[in-house]
């Protein structure tokens, strides 16, 4: 069965791995975060996003125990990403923040990401990309409608 003989929403689900699998090679190809396991950069990812943090916090977020977290974070540390600091109140507590090399890899992830995505937009028309658009709202809103049963409970 040809993917246009598919039932609509399995073509859809299968379009959309197509083009997340299409991009992956060639965003993360140009980045040296991709010699990171993928839990180092989700720790990577979330310390750029929340700025200084508690390693607890972490734990909690990535669901990993504690042993886990200083491990990610020790290799982090040694590439020269992230750095801990302990709290000057409570030497028990330790902070953990991207270092300037960090935030400047992520940022470049990003907009090396962006790069590629708006090389394939340029290929399409006006009535191409307006229609994508359209669909990619109405995707968008699903997956908020999908996030509000998950936080309420109701999936």
């Amino acid at each position: 069965m040809s993917l246009q003989q598919r039932p609509t929403r399995e073509r859809l689900a299968t379009q959309i791995e197509q083009v997340f699998r299409s991009l992956r090679p060639q965003v993360y190809e140009a980045s040296p975060l991709m010699q990171l396991t993928l839990p180092q950069l989700r720790t990577l990812f979330f310390l750029h996003a929340q700025g200084p943090i508690r390693m607890s916090e972490i734990s909690s977020h990535l669901g990993v125990g504690m042993p886990t977290v200083t491990s990610l974070v020790s290799k982090l540390e040694d590439r020269g990403l992230v750095v801990r600091e302990h709290d000057i109140k409570d030497r028990r507590v330790v902070f953990c923040s991207t270092t300037e090399l960090g935030k400047a890899e992520v940022e470049r992830f990003w907009r090396v990401r962006r790069e590629r995505i708006n090389k394939f937009i340029d290929l399409l028309s006006e009535e191409e990309a307006e229609l994508v658009a359209q669909a990619n709202e109405v995707i968008l809103r699903a997956i908020e409608r999908w996030q509000n049963t998950w936080e309420t409970g109701s999936q």
